[in-house]
């Protein structure tokens, strides 16, 4: 009867421990996943500026001076927000001065 009990009790806390590892590979997978889609359309932007860069030093331009962010083509901080609700770009305004 004893053996039983400590029988039974080793299979649910492997149960348990099995449905945390589940719970936190989930988890874990999500994350991932989220930080893979941020770095996806990272590289996109950055392999833009690099060409925009050397096209403006072919053509001895500074490239910092002609530069704008997208906070520097609104006028208006509701259009702004209402076209990075279109375009599906989360966070305010401010974060993207950069």
């Amino acid at each position: 009867m004893v053996e039983a009990n400590v029988t039974a009790g080793a299979v649910m806390e492997a149960t348990a421990a099995e449905a945390v590892s589940e719970a936190e590979s989930v988890n874990a997978t999500e994350v991932v996943t989220v930080a893979a889609a941020k770095v996806e359309k990272r590289p996109r932007t950055i392999a833009y500026e690099a060409r925009l860069e050397d096209e403006c030093r072919r053509k001895n331009i500074q490239f910092r001076e002609h530069v704008t962010s997208y906070v520097a083509c609104f006028s208006d901080k509701q259009l702004l927000r209402s076209m990075m609700s279109i375009w599906k770009i989360r966070g305010e305004p401010e974060d993207m001065l950069e």
